[in-house]
């Protein structure tokens, strides 16, 4: 089995004068500044909008393009009192969305429904095949959310029975837009829209925004439209996060304020939702909302119910809500069983291959459930470090999840390889795709001969990006406890790294959990001595013992006992 590759460490580059304006001018820790320049802040206007970022900093959603046109035609459609549809996607994004949208229309008294297509039947965004139920059922308008930016056929087909259509998205559009009657996205060519980077509940949050000042006769939205407005920033970050857009401009306004909006909904589906996570009465954290919420929310899905998570965020009772959230979290538990034994599986026939293993890892099973490919997938691309192909075929056909490492662009290399495959689609690091049972060896064949001319030989390894080198007397309380200031942490805010180099490992190093993964042990280094703890690194017990090391860590604020102290959490080691 190949091991797996040793991370490179890549030390940001720093800007000092540039920091220390910063840490001059806004009155925080040097080392707290550089972070910030590191981040993409180079002024201290800059730095003081990302550190106390406010709702009022906010867009106005009158800038998104067709935002007047969607406005306009969302009020006639609540003065008719006609029946509005809300079309949706299966994953977090979507789900959260559509019950963003559902919730504000039920506010005024609309005359709503949604619909959430088949992960596995249907596969993502618009399909001509629901249209026509939706004008059987009365359907006048439909809009999307987190889909709909490429459904030209489907929009073509509402429109000709009769139906209009609103598109709300945050995908990259193709040359050709629908023929929709609006179609709003911050990545549309030439708009004037100043952030791009919104989740699509972002822009399904900046809708209900625009109809409630419309509705209200100004920018100035009534107290009853305002209170549901922040009760759903909650929904926003949970989104957000979910589909790890970066957390900055207003994405980073929506998560901040949104966690705290979680902590105090009144939505009965998230609360319950908290509930089972056991974080009611707590305000989140992003990780939180990425391994624990979103997962839940995301489960139903892969495993066949795709309606079920807006059924909880929708839900008007608590009760009722908790019921369909221990529902979730069972699927949940299920979800990572068939993960588990598929994991197991794919890592098995690797291991027990000979010879040079390929650029691209393309396996198939006719026992897989396509629903978890995608986080199958994604561990195994992040254990060899190389593009991973997992497909589900049934019958003479499969679907497949692709996983892709930086270096190669796998929506592209899909593109090079299309006379295989029966459909596909997706971005750079990942995507789905349609294929034959028996186009599968040839279509592994020509992705391998792809990948061998455009990375040259086999892929590289993981980087990991490290704010600043200190020595370990450099890490103190204040500073760290400063850090505290850059929260929400994700995409394009990474919680910030550090490396000290020749620390002295004091004692044994303790192995901990049940299976000893995971390693316990204190460093010291010019008469500081700190605890460590480094997840995953439990086979270097014996090897570290009285050693010196260079580690790459997190350090954060340790309360026990009502003693405050610095604890170092490791993310890679090396014993020089």
């Amino acid at each position: 089995m190949t091991e797996r590759p040793p991370k490179e460490w890549r030390i940001h580059a720093q800007d000092n004068d540039c920091s220390r304006r910063i840490s001059v001018a806004l009155g925080i820790h040097d080392y707290t500044a550089r972070i910030i320049v590191n981040r993409g802040m180079t002024s201290p206007e800059e730095a003081r909008a990302f550190l106390w970022p406010a709702l009022s900093q906010l867009n106005d959603p009158s800038k998104l393009e067709d935002m007047d046109v969607a406005v306009a035609r969302i009020q006639k459609a609540l003065r008719d009192r006609e029946k509005i549809l809300i079309y949706g996607d299966y994953d977090v994004d979507g789900v959260t969305s559509t019950a963003l949208l559902i919730r504000f229309f039920q506010e005024l008294q609309a005359d709503v429904d949604f619909y959430i297509p088949d992960r596995i039947d249907e596969g993502y965004g618009m399909n001509i095949g629901s249209v026509g139920g939706f004008k059987a059922s009365g359907v006048k308008l439909i809009i999307s959310v987190d889909n709909g930016i490429t459904a030209i056929d489907e929009v073509s087909e509402a429109k000709r029975l009769g139906m209009d259509v609103i598109i709300t998205d945050h995908h990259e559009p193709s040359s050709r837009l629908p023929d929709a009657l609006a179609v709003i996205d911050a990545k549309r060519s030439g708009t004037a829209y100043p952030f791009r980077d919104l989740a699509g509940v972002g822009v399904a949050f900046k809708v209900a925004w625009a109809v409630a000042q419309a509705l209200s006769g100004g920018a100035k939205v009534s107290p009853e439209l305002r209170a549901f407005l922040i009760d759903a920033l909650g929904l926003v970050a949970l989104g957000t996060v979910a589909d790890v857009v970066p957390l900055t401009g207003e994405n980073r306004i929506f998560v901040r304020f949104g966690l705290r909006s979680l902590a105090r909904s009144h939505n009965p589906g998230l609360k319950a939702l908290l509930a089972v996570c056991n974080l009611l009465g707590k305000v989140p954290e992003t990780a939180d909302l990425a391994y624990k919420l979103g997962p839940r929310l995301n489960a139903a899905g892969r495993m066949g119910d795709s309606g079920a998570g807006v059924g909880l965020l929708t839900s008007t009772s608590y009760p009722e809500a908790l019921t369909l959230a221990r529902f979730l979290d069972g699927e949940n538990r299920r979800r990572q069983a068939i993960e588990q034994k598929i994991l197991d599986e794919a890592l098995g026939r690797l291991g027990s291959m000979t010879g040079r293993m390929d650029n691209v890892i393309v396996l198939e099973s006719d026992d897989w459930h396509v629903g978890v490919l995608g986080i199958v997938a994604s561990k195994i691309a992040e254990l060899y470090y190389r593009p991973v192909v997992l497909i589900s075929l049934k019958d003479d056909s499969g679907k497949g999840s692709a996983r892709s490492v930086p270096e190669f662009h796998i929506q592209k290399a899909l593109e090079e390889c299309g006379r295989h495959l029966v459909s596909f689609g997706g971005h750079a690091q990942a995507a789905g795709l349609v294929i034959e049972r028996a186009a599968v060896p040839e279509f592994r064949a020509a992705l391998n001969r792809h990948a061998e001319s455009v990375m040259r030989g086999e892929p590289g390894g993981p980087s990991l990006m490290i704010d600043m080198e200190l020595g370990l007397a450099d890490v103190q309380g204040d500073f760290v406890s400063e850090l505290d200031s850059l929260r929400p942490f994700g995409s394009a805010n990474q919680e910030p790294m550090l490396a000290s180099r020749g620390l002295h490992v004091a004692g044994t190093p303790r192995r901990l959990g049940r299976d000893g993964k995971h390693l316990g042990f204190f460093v010291r280094d010019q008469g500081v001595s700190r605890r460590a703890v480094a997840f995953g690194f439990g086979r270097l017990a014996e090897e570290m013992a009285g050693k010196r090391v260079d580690l790459a860590y997190v350090p954060r604020i340790n309360t026990w006992h009502g003693q405050r102290e610095i604890e170092l959490v490791v993310k890679d080691v090396r014993i020089p």
